[in-house]
């Protein structure tokens, strides 16, 4: 391993990072074609800092050349839509009544499905697994980009040509890689063709392009002219564009499993968002049935009113006269991951994002909300005898899936401190440091937060600072062995994520894989839509009446999994460290609660 990959670690992992979001250039802002335009200025100096002498700036390995604009034919980058589609001073179009500005162009770009192909992480995450299987490079590429980069897969594949390398992606001048650059924008999703959505034989990035020019929309009889001239394609009635199913090819995702170098013929079920969607409360046979998009992509204002509104305004800058349009579904494509978002936003002057610092900040906010609809958190009333004290804690999830979903770098735990009359701590657990860690009473971090350190079982009670519960997916290696390659993953280790509410666990045997949780056998308080268990603590010290405050709190992306990501000695992975170092590691809070015992 090289010096750097050996001190990165160290000051990220061992309490150097920053609490505070960290301080970087101005992002450049591309002028040209569209709202924000096309060529973009250079990145910064690969000489370092500019001073003679000065050590190479670490972070340029991930380098992302600016967006410029392009038109293919079958996909455009997304200032050709932002013409018409982003907000103008003069044009009532994509406002909501109060006259807010919702226009698609405006909120999209500043998500991570915008920045698919700009989030260091995943550069960083997929130059390990190829470190570890260099010989399947072209199949892994093919795999990972399929939904970070799907205009550059399509377009290859459309064109007969090789799909270019992962560094040529990010960096090549031709119209294939700046198609890719772009990420999962809007001639991705609006140019998917209905065939075969919500089917297996489309999952993991497998969805099809729409041959014709249609670009699919929700609204029937489209004034299709105005952007017949302007793109080239045709406005089309599409209902699919309001249903689940256009969200399942990413987010059901397998991914082969690797012993060495070499396939061993069987797959994982890397993420399956769409599947637990499917048997929760709000999937199609659910007491509540709702799609993805009514929570990730809202029509309703902040105030809960329907918005009505028109859905694009002309090029100069004023309305068309077109009738206001409902559902006007906001563009958000909102999650959890405030931290990448505070990344991409942090190191704009080597990532090259479209978005500027004010949309992240807006993005980073409409997040923190969205994760504070995600789940609730109660307190039974506390039963104290002397210095002992017990209660129970419950925890619920009330989003369609499981909590948290997706990829298995996140999770969400129990915080929990308790003090006494005088404002003492006398109980502290699930605390963390300013890189994230989970630490114990003396400010350590807990040997599971470590790099080759043991993992944090399920539980069932809490009665000492070390035992923390936490919901998270765990990946293990064919033998149950817990791995944190996604290569080598077989199975779970740990999937003891809070279920969805109306969970239907007769159907989790699905054609990729069984969505039934691991490791809360014997748990009959782990159940559809929530998990409670037991707080029982001894011999408190200080003196009544205590007061416990519960916390149920998130990270994106865990110190642990970036602790075993910093074995790898690639440069990729080196610039996502550097990065890192100054990121925001605080954990964001989904629940809180308090009670007194007296």
């Amino acid at each position: 391993m090289n010096t750097l990959l050996r001190s990165i670690p160290t000051v990220l992992l061992l309490g150097c990072a920053s609490d505070k979001a960290g301080q970087s250039s101005t992002p450049t802002t591309p002028t040209g074609h569209g709202a924000d335009g096309a060529d973009g200025a250079a990145g910064p100096d690969d000489s370092g800092s500019g001073e003679t002498g000065a050590p190479p700036d670490p972070r340029l390995a991930l380098q992302i050349a600016p967006p410029r604009h392009v038109e293919s034919g079958v996909f455009a980058t997304p200032d050709l839509c932002a013409d018409c589609h982003s907000n103008a001073a003069g044009a009532t179009a994509m406002r909501t009544a109060d006259g807010t500005g919702v226009s698609p162009y405006d909120l999209q770009h500043g998500s991570m499905m915008a920045n698919a192909a700009r989030d260091p992480l995943f550069w960083a995450v997929l130059s390990a697994e190829l470190d570890a299987a260099p010989s399947l490079t072209a199949e892994v590429e093919a795999t990972c980009l399929r939904c970070h980069a799907p205009m550059a897969v399509h377009q290859a594949a459309l064109d007969g040509t090789t799909l270019p390398a992962a560094a040529e992606l990010r960096q090549g001048t031709d119209s294939t890689t700046a198609l890719g650059r772009e990420g999962v924008s809007c001639t991705t999703c609006h140019r998917i063709s209905p065939d075969g959505m919500g089917q297996p034989e489309t999952w993991s990035g497998l969805f099809e392009i729409e041959p014709s020019k249609a670009i699919f929309g929700p609204h029937a009889d489209p004034f299709t002219t105005p952007m017949e001239n302007h793109t080239g394609f045709t406005p089309t009635e599409g209902s699919h564009m309001l249903e689940s199913e256009v969200c399942a090819s990413c987010h059901t995702l397998q991914t082969p499993t690797v012993s060495g170098d070499t396939p061993t013929g069987h797959t994982f079920l890397e993420q399956a968002s769409y599947l637990e969607w499917q048997i929760s409360a709000f999937g199609p046979d659910g007491d509540t049935p709702r799609a993805c998009q009514s929570c990730h992509m809202p029509t309703a204002d902040a105030g809960g009113t329907a918005i009505e509104t028109r859905i694009a305004r002309n090029p100069g800058g004023s309305d068309f006269p077109i009738d206001p349009r409902q559902p006007f579904g906001q563009h958000f494509q909102v999650g959890g991951n405030t931290f990448m978002l505070g990344i991409l936003r942090d190191n704009a002057d080597v990532l090259n994002p479209r978005a500027d610092r004010a949309t992240f900040d807006a993005a980073i906010a409409r997040t923190q909300t969205m994760l504070g609809t995600a789940g609730g958190l109660s307190l039974s009333p506390p039963v104290r005898s002397g210095t002992s004290l017990s209660l129970a804690v419950t925890v619920t999830n009330d989003t369609g899936h499981k909590l948290p979903t997706a990829y298995p770098s996140r999770r969400a735990w129990l915080q929990l401190t308790v003090t006494d009359s005088t404002g003492a701590t006398v109980f502290a657990s699930g605390q963390t440091d300013v890189a994230g860690r989970i630490v114990d009473t003396t400010g350590a971090p807990l040997g599971s937060e470590l790099a080759g350190g043991p993992v944090q079982p399920h539980r069932t009670q809490i009665t000492d600072p070390t035992e923390v519960l936490i919901y998270q997916s765990l990946m293990a290696d064919p033998e149950g062995a817990p791995v944190f390659r996604l290569l080598n993953a077989a199975q779970m280790a740990k999937d003891n994520r809070i279920l969805p509410r109306g969970w239907q666990p007769d159907r989790t045997l699905t054609p990729v894989g069984d969505l039934a949780p691991v490791g809360v056998d014997g748990d009959p308080d782990f159940v559809a839509g929530s998990d409670t268990v037991a707080v029982q603590l001894t011999d408190l010290g200080g003196s009544p009446p205590y007061i416990v405050d519960a916390a149920l709190v998130y990270q994106p992306v865990s110190p642990r999994y970036i602790a075993e990501l910093a074995l790898v000695d690639t440069p990729e992975v080196a610039a996502f460290l550097a990065m890192a170092e100054t990121a925001r590691w605080t954990p964001e809070v989904v629940a809180s609660a308090q009670v007194t015992a007296d």
